[in-house]
């Protein structure tokens, strides 16, 4: 961790390891912080990133126009936006699709189905959005996030079933009374034709049918689809944020 100053901003610079080992270079993740412990001015931030090897630095946090026009001014361009949503189950909108589709809790063997689709699909993921990255690489990246997910105890998944083969899937963390959708994907095959409809609302139903409360959910403001999805399903805004980003 290393905080950095401009006036009365101060911001966190952390290099997370997995991106090491996503990327094969370090990465850095600027965000505000409330930590006054000064260490370097942020009009340098540049010069901090190249003398330890940083090549990519992306800032995320609320979409303040000065501090936007602050970071453009060093170089940080526009990548997306993002939602962070929740809804409680009294007040869930279920949205009912007729068609052929089985929509059943995931197993391990839905694993290798899985990853194909989420190896194919274009995810609106911050690094996905950014054509400095190759879609192999953020694939990838992808890819190990639907498995880290699998070895969590508290991991719940539902796959939409089309001639015995799986064309969608939807990740969950159970806390407590609370699950957080975590992840999920479409076949590209089988985008626009209301498949993402009924796997959302199904699987957020069974999630509720298991006494959860609440859904926490989130998605790139830029995926139009899930966007209204979620506020069709009456999903509640909680946090938007904005991602720039630096390249040496």
């Amino acid at each position: 961790m290393f905080i950095l100053r401009k006036d009365n901003w101060f911001f966190n610079l952390t290099t997370p390891d997995y991106e090491v080992f996503n990327f094969g270079y370090k990465v850095g993740e600027l965000r505000l912080t409330n930590d006054k412990s000064y260490s370097w001015e942020m009009d340098n931030i540049e010069d901090y990133l190249f003398s330890n090897k940083i090549p990519v630095c992306t800032f995320r946090g609320n979409e303040e126009i000065d501090i936007v026009r602050y970071l453009n001014s060093l170089g940080f361009l526009f990548v997306g936006t993002y939602s962070e949503v929740f809804c409680r189950s009294r007040n869930f909108n279920e949205i009912k699709v007729t068609n052929d589709l089985k929509i059943i809790k995931a197993t391990k063997e839905n694993y290798q189905e899985m990853e194909k689709i989420q190896s194919t699909v274009f995810d609106y993921s911050s690094y996905q959005l950014d054509s400095m990255f190759s879609h192999s690489v953020t694939s990838k990246r992808n890819v190990k996030r639907l498995s880290s997910y699998f070895d969590n105890p508290d991991h719940i998944a539902y796959v939409s079933i089309y001639n015995n083969k799986v064309i969608g899937y939807l990740q969950f963390i159970i806390d407590g009374d609370i699950a957080h959708c975590v992840n999920g994907a479409v076949d590209p095959s089988f985008h626009g034709l209301f498949i993402g409809v009924q796997l959302y609302s199904q699987s957020f139903k069974n999630i509720f049918d298991l006494g959860i409360d609440k859904i926490t959910s989130d998605y790139c403001n830029q995926n139009i689809v899930v966007a209204k999805m979620h506020q069709a399903f009456n999903f509640k805004l909680s946090h938007h944020e904005i991602h720039l980003r630096v390249k040496l």
